[in-house]
């Protein structure tokens, strides 16, 4: 398996300055990637100007069934219980992955996605080759 610097997911952008400014440290996400702590967290805003905005390291990976996850998580969601329950909808049995995260950064000027790279929901590996063509 290639080794992986880090993976970006997008989410809209002003859930994403919200989580910045007030210091919200899990984000949780239904995806098959094989996430691991030390990778960083990139965070692509969807619905406005298309690039990567902000990033974290992350300090911790767990598996938790998402009807238990806003009872033990709650505030340190990015995602304020409205859009927590609107992810989840009628998945409350199904299992999310939960990244504990390091402060979030908002950059101060965007990083443009590598030419040919294209961001879905499902989000995408970053890896050293990548991570290098960003500039980050």
């Amino acid at each position: 398996m290639p080794k992986y610097e880090g993976v970006i997911f997008p989410l809209p952008i002003d859930m994403i300055k919200r989580a910045a400014k007030k210091e919200k440290d899990v984000f949780i996400k239904y995806t098959n990637l094989h996430l691991t702590s030390k990778m960083t967290l990139y965070l692509y805003g969807s619905g406005g100007n298309k690039k990567i905005i902000a990033e974290s390291e992350i300090k911790n990976v767990k598996s938790l069934l998402a009807k238990n996850v806003w009872e033990k998580y709650g505030d340190r969601l990015i995602q304020n219980k409205s859009e927590f329950e609107e992810y989840i909808g009628e998945r409350e049995g199904k299992e999310l992955v939960v990244l504990e995260l390091d402060e979030i950064q908002r950059y101060n000027n965007s990083i443009d996605v590598p030419e040919g790279k294209k961001i879905t929901m499902a989000g995408l590996y970053v890896n050293e080759k990548m991570k290098n063509k960003m500039d980050v």
